[in-house]
């Protein structure tokens, strides 16, 4: 049961860190933008 809940966790963590990843690179670009 742990095993499966883990299996069930893992694509909810990668779609977790895929928006986290987004928003960080969309709050660097706009960084970079005002800079220049």
């Amino acid at each position: 049961a742990i095993a499966y809940g883990l299996f069930r966790l893992i694509p909810d963590l990668g779609v977790l860190a895929e928006k986290l990843v987004s928003q960080y690179i969309r709050d660097i670009r706009q960084v970079f933008l005002k800079d220049r």
